[in-house]
């Protein structure tokens, strides 16, 4: 039996545009992307999509596996082999032992840390590349929308102090935003019950006069 050395991950799509998909359409859409748009060699079997691809850190080589599982929801497992970061991770340490003049307890230091940070680097990296893929392939109009935020805009929305639409700053006590009267959503946080510093609280009213 041949060494094998995979991280494996899912991830799950429940809209309702993906989930009317036959499991037939979405390996036939998983074989156009890979085929045509990214013009890499790929392997059909019933419900699974296999092809090579070289977007790793070192463009390295590597394989990666598409897994459907079609009933409620679409779940797509994606598995990609780690050999090659094993064999260049191998030759790199060959090369430090040879043409350096590190202690061997240099060295074992530095394998140790080369083969963290190496491997570490290159799963998160492989794993975010086949993860933004399959979000092209069956969501891009949200792929489209985050592409189009600001810095500005994201950085309203990962602020809670501020209105994730206008960037006007609010407080915990605003369900409505003063600016732009949009909804504020305050479902994950707790009721106050202590008032004690209502009166220190800013808030800010705007008069729109009625037609």
């Amino acid at each position: 039996m041949p060494f094998e050395f995979k991280i494996k991950r899912k991830i799950i799509f429940n809209q309702p545009g993906v989930t009317r998909l036959s499991q037939e359409e979405v390996i036939e859409k998983l074989e156009q992307y890979f085929q045509k748009k990214l013009k890499l060699p790929v392997r059909k079997e019933k419900n699974t999509i296999t092809c090579y691809s070289n977007k790793s850190l070192l463009y390295y080589e590597y394989k990666s596996v598409f897994t459907i599982e079609k009933n409620k929801n679409l779940t797509v497992w994606y598995e990609y082999s780690l050999i090659p970061v094993f064999k260049i991770t191998v030759i790199m340490i060959l090369f430090a032992a040879f043409f350096s003049k590190f202690s061997v307890n240099s060295l074992l230091i530095f394998s140790g840390a080369f083969i963290v940070i190496f491997f570490a680097f290159n799963i998160l990296h492989i794993n975010s590349v086949l993860k933004n893929q399959l979000i092209d392939i069956f969501l891009p109009e949200s792929k489209n929308m985050e592409e189009k935020l600001t810095d500005e805009q994201r950085e309203w929305i990962s602020n809670p102090m501020k209105c994730p639409a206008c960037g006007e700053e609010i407080s915990d006590y605003n369900f409505i935003c003063p600016e732009c009267g949009i909804s504020i959503n305050k479902k994950n946080k707790h009721k106050k019950t202590n008032l004690s510093g209502f009166y220190q609280t800013k808030f800010k009213y705007k008069y729109k006069p009625s037609k």
